[in-house]
């Protein structure tokens, strides 16, 4: 839970130091899907303005905001999505025929073999709720591409049996989960359509495609070849508005393939440091929605709950998924509390690959952090190589305390604020090292930051994880960038 956390990673932020734009992941996606010979539209919903989210960065067919019933467009939202940062779209669901979305009012050239993806989140279920919605003429030309019923995704193609005989479930789905969807349709020379559909749940950490609807064929003339597209609704009026956030919408006139579609997924989970911007995570909500897309939890064995993170499982790690930590400025911080005295209750708080080394005790390899056992500052430079202790401290003992790293050029400090309640990080305890000196085996591809505990439950929980990335000093106003390195030194 969030404790008026604004050390100086706040001040930081004042001086616009944090990365607003898309997440690194975000971004890699659309260059994947940018990319692809066969897209048509893309819609990605950034923009300074109402008029620039609503267009399509690809074919010209930009969207409209349309209300129906009590709706207004005025309750049309943007605003970041599963990551934090990238921009999405939250139409306005009231019911069946009230609320307020986006359709176009150019028509979309539906091709024989296409694909449609999309990034989306329900919120709730009511009747049918429109992602994404083509063709709705009749029995014989409808495209109903992605759309909700109670606690499911579905897709239904018109022919002569009716939208029900017509329709498919995708897989079931869990209220507040963000997903990753694809479907391919794929028609012959008669007309049938034959539908692969895949899905992954980004707030379980899915990092594999899983195809949900494999070789669904249909029957003569599905859909028609040119129609309005609708975006968090129904296409062909002003009805059945989606109750979720929405994003990177995607059409292509070509029937993607699982492994074209798994890059697009694995691009979504690639991040660096330099472009993850701030990363915070107050595990209020963890256990429902998922980590922070820019986090991990390396071995599985960290529960979420009650505002905490805890391991009830063997010695590992939650650790960031940039792993060039070691290439840029940052302020890491994190809360962990000391519950019980028996045994050792090791924390530990670092920057490393945060591996657990099975020949030296489960500790953090290769790496250079922070362990609470003595409060000392340690380096364990490959598997099976005894940790060495760099420096040491004096142990804060039971009770919450926060820790912190800075690395500023060369210099990386560790530091403490013991009995921490809340409000600036400010430290009881801290020590300067030379990084490259006391951590050579660091590198772009091992340098994550991490925190991980002992192997037992209700003995140290973890809170409020904060990593902001520092630009360079010459890069802020004259001046401007010592006052944030002394400030950023600040101790009791």
């Amino acid at each position: 839970m969030l404790r008026r956390i604004c050390s100086c990673a706040v001040f930081a932020a004042s001086l616009t130091l944090i990365v607003t734009s898309a997440s690194a992941g975000t971004a890699e996606l659309r260059a994947l899907v940018t990319a692809e010979a066969g897209l048509q539209h893309l819609y990605s919903f950034e923009g300074a303005t109402d008029i620039e989210r609503r267009q399509d960065a690809q074919g010209g067919v930009d969207l409209s905001a349309f209300a129906g019933g009590t709706g207004s467009t005025a309750n049309i939202v943007y605003q970041s999505g599963f990551d934090g940062q990238a921009t999405v779209l939250k139409p306005e669901a009231l019911g069946a025929l009230d609320g307020a979305g986006l359709r176009s009012t150019a028509n979309v050239n539906w091709a024989d073999t296409m694909t449609v993806e999309s990034i989306f989140r329900a919120d709730g279920f009511s009747g049918n709720q429109y992602i994404v919605a083509g063709p709705g003429t009749g029995d014989g030309g409808r495209g109903y591409w992605l759309y909700t019923q109670p606690n499911k995704v579905r897709y239904a193609v018109g022919n002569a049996g009716g939208l029900d005989a017509a329709s498919t479930d995708i897989a079931a789905l869990t209220t507040g989960h963000w997903y990753y969807s694809a479907t391919t349709y794929t028609k012959d020379g008669s007309g049938n359509v034959t539908i692969n559909s895949y899905l992954a749940d980004l707030s379980a950490h899915q990092t594999a495609l899983t195809q949900v609807v494999t070789n669904d064929t249909r029957a003569a003339s599905p859909y028609g070849a040119a129609a309005e597209i609708g975006v968090g609704m129904f296409s062909g009026g002003n009805q059945e508005f989606f109750n979720g956030q929405i994003d990177e919408v995607a059409v292509y006139n070509s029937a993607l393939s699982q492994s074209s579609l798994q890059a697009h997924l694995d691009g979504y989970y690639t991040f660096s440091a330099a472009s993850s911007g701030k990363v915070f995570e107050d595990f209020d909500t963890a256990a429902e929605t998922g980590l922070h897309p820019a986090l991990e939890d390396r071995g599985g064995n960290y529960t979420f709950s009650g505002d905490v993170a805890e391991n009830t499982a063997g010695r590992d790690f939650v650790r960031t998924r940039a792993t060039d930590y070691n290439t840029v400025d940052f302020i890491a911080e994190v809360t962990y509390t000391r519950l019980d005295s028996t045994g050792p209750n090791i924390a530990f708080f670092g920057l490393g690959d945060g591996v657990p080394d099975a020949g030296e005790f489960g500790n953090p390899y290769p790496a250079l952090y922070l362990e609470t056992q003595n409060l000392r500052i340690e380096q364990d430079a490959a598997f099976g190589s005894n940790d060495s202790t760099v420096f040491a401290l004096t142990e804060p003992g039971l009770g919450t305390h926060r820790l912190q790293i800075i690395k500023l050029g060369d210099d990386i400090t560790f530091a403490v604020d013991e009995n921490y309640t809340g409000g600036p990080f400010v430290a009881d305890q801290s020590h300067t090292l030379s990084l490259s000196t006391v951590a050579p085996f660091l590198n772009a591809a091992n340098s994550r930051i991490f925190f991980g505990s002992e192997n037992a439950a209700s003995r140290t929980t973890f809170d409020d994880l904060v990593i902001t990335t520092i630009p360079a000093p010459m890069a802020l106003p004259a001046g401007l960038g010592l006052i944030a390195m002394m400030l950023l030194r600040r101790r009791k």
